[in-house]
């Protein structure tokens, strides 16, 4: 008999892959070698040189892949300022950009430090919540105190008719469409009127705005995922409910992520149907740190980066989805019983068997459950070590180490 052994840990390749309902998925917290982690982010983006910039509740944050460069108002901000940096918005030319409770800031790489936009009056944008651009090069700015525009050429500040308190802008053609807790505010750039998008009362609250799959999303403060028309911007149906605030949507090249205050990530198909959910959990140290998603950015190279409250900054590659670790989960019974597994086989009903040191785990991959044997009914009732596994039809050949060799029918599982 040919019998199969495989030590240690190990890695099970699928081709295709759903993982809603398992998250074997492995985040980590990024670290920088001279500073410690922030642990409240707001946001988070990559420049075209692969810098990251982050915004915390201390200060806004660079991380080089190695080290960490902060800037506070005691270093790199305005002294005028506070150092809680809710947005971070990087423009067509590169040029960093930041929102502040007290104002925008712009980064000036020369003197390698962020300086104050403002008004000859100084009256300025406040709890800045959002900053985009438009085919011109304006910098558009959504704040407590409504919609303000920058021109970068004559830089000049000014402030539109729209006095509400913004939670998000989105560009979109000509367009400025307003995400706010009264509704959808739309903005024409070119006659500089706004008109106001009747949405479902439970939905009047927006806090997130983007367009995924040539379609444009609105996320509401409910939890609620409804999409608008792209030409008259009219309400057209809500798609999901996720039951929490929505603060980010981000698609990837086939993939829809949406960022939760407090339920953490979901992913999603082009169908808008649930791949995975990726959220906290106590027991797996690997899963992501923070239920509370503040905002998402995927780099050149297919990182995930979620910027969290109370996490720090959480990521992984997308491109390593194909690998499942199958790892013991704690206090979890529904996981495998032991990393230390020694042998692995395939039984003819698609069930995969592991053997551990704590006897057999037998997981149904369709079902996402699993089974364990420990003792094998042994006079002591100690656990079996299993070295080796073998597949014979209707039965399971199984080699111990210290209670010899047992056939044991599949049909029992």
């Amino acid at each position: 008999m040919n019998l199969k052994t495989y030590f240690f840990s190990f890695f099970i390749y699928f081709l295709n892959i759903n993982s809603y309902g398992q998250n074997p998925i492995e985040f980590s917290q990024l670290e920088g070698e001279n500073v410690s982690t922030q642990s409240i982010t707001y946001a988070i983006k990559e420049d075209n040189l692969g810098n990251l910039w982050i915004g915390s509740e201390e200060g806004i944050l660079k991380h080089n892949s190695k080290y960490y460069r902060v800037y506070n108002t005691y270093n790199g901000l305005p002294e005028s300022l506070s150092n809680r940096a809710s947005e971070i918005f990087i423009d067509s030319n590169n040029n960093i950009w930041a929102g502040l409770e007290k104002g925008v800031c712009k980064y000036n790489k020369n003197l390698d430090k962020f300086e104050l936009i403002q008004t000859a009056d100084n009256i300025n944008p406040s709890l800045v919540n959002s900053i985009s651009e438009d085919s011109n090069s304006n910098i558009w700015i959504g704040g407590f105190n409504g919609l303000w525009k920058y021109n970068p050429t004559n830089k000049n500040l000014e402030k539109t008719t729209i006095n509400d308190a913004i939670d998000v802008i989105f560009i979109y053609k000509n367009y400025v469409l307003c995400g706010t807790k009264k509704g959808l505010y739309i903005y024409n750039i070119d006659n500089k009127k706004t008109s106001k998008i009747n949405l479902p009362a439970s939905t009047a609250k927006i806090y997130y705005i983007n367009t995924a799959f040539n379609a444009i999303y609105l996320g509401t403060q409910a939890g609620e995922l409804l999409e608008i028309d792209t030409t008259t911007f009219n309400y057209k149906r809500t798609l999901k409910n996720f039951n929490h605030t929505i603060r980010d949507i981000l698609q990837d090249k086939k993939n829809l992520y949406i960022a939760t205050d407090g339920n953490g990530i979901y992913q999603l198909n082009n169908k808008l149907e649930i791949i995975t959910h990726f959220k906290e959990d106590s027991n797996n140290p690997t899963s992501i740190s923070s239920n509370g998603i503040y905002d998402l950015e995927i780099s050149k190279e297919g990182i995930l980066w979620a910027a969290t409250y109370g996490g720090g900054i959480n990521y992984y590659n997308i491109n390593r989805l194909p690998f499942l670790k199958v790892q013991h989960k704690l206090n979890n019974k529904n996981s495998i019983s032991s990393n230390f597994t020694r042998s692995i086989a395939n039984d003819k009903n698609g069930n995969v068997w592991f053997g551990t040191k704590k006897g057999l785990s037998i997981w149904n991959r369709k079902k996402n459950s699993w089974k364990h044997l420990e003792n094998f009914k042994t006079k002591n009732n100690t656990p079996v070590i299993v070295l080796a596994l073998e597949a014979d039809n209707n039965y399971m050949w199984v080699g111990t180490y210290n209670y010899g060799l047992f056939k044991i029918d599949i049909k029992s599982f």
